[in-house]
């Protein structure tokens, strides 16, 4: 059993980092990170992978009347060219994961082995790199595929998108790890150099 030797403070941070590195790979991983606007019902759509519409019910001519987004996520298709904003933000959300991964790692450490400053100052770098990495997925959302204009039937209608439930668990993903950064700091002014 570790002892604390740096106090509480270094336990409550990497609680609430695993908190936000759970959250950071849930929030990136589910179909659900923007919603697409179109003339359709609108579409869930995540960094990796993304809802369809199903026919709930067809008419006399076997024609579709009535549609609804499946419940299941299918993973885009290996011929799909992703924008370069969702090419970006899996980047940052790669990054993220392996920045939060290894400050994690050095928070648990340091409940029980003392950590000297040239450390925590590396710690503290990590962690403001994370919160930034996982602030630059939210990049998605301004995808170019979200400002475009479809042709129906002679009829031109604006796309958008918004932030669904995986970009607002990002943003308080990304909250997180910045609290941890800035304990972390308070915690790398209090150790001693060496």
């Amino acid at each position: 059993c570790c002892s604390n030797p740096n106090g509480k403070l270094p336990l409550v941070l990497a609680s609430i980092a695993a908190m936000a590195w759970s959250l950071g790979a849930y929030g990136s991983s589910g179909c659900d990170f923007i919603t697409f606007h179109s003339v359709l019902p609108e579409l869930p759509l995540g960094l990796y992978s993304y809802a369809l519409y199903e026919c709930t019910q067809l008419d006399a001519n076997n024609t579709c009347v009535s549609i609804e987004i499946s419940e299941q996520c299918f993973a885009y298709p290996p011929h799909y060219e992703a924008s370069p904003q969702l090419q970006a933000s899996r980047g940052f959300a790669a990054l993220g994961k392996v920045f939060g991964v290894l400050a994690l790692t050095m928070l648990w450490v340091s409940t029980c082995f003392v950590i000297q400053r040239r450390s925590w100052i590396v710690a503290c770098i990590m962690l403001l790199l994370t919160s930034l990495f996982q602030g630059l997925v939210l990049v998605f959302v301004r995808d170019s595929d979200c400002r475009n204009s479809v042709d129906v039937d002679d009829d031109f209608f604006i796309t958008s998108c918004s932030m669904n439930t995986g970009a607002m668990i990002t943003i308080v993903s990304t909250c997180l790890w910045f609290v941890v950064a800035v304990g972390a700091i308070r915690l790398a002014r209090m150790a001693k150099p060496g």
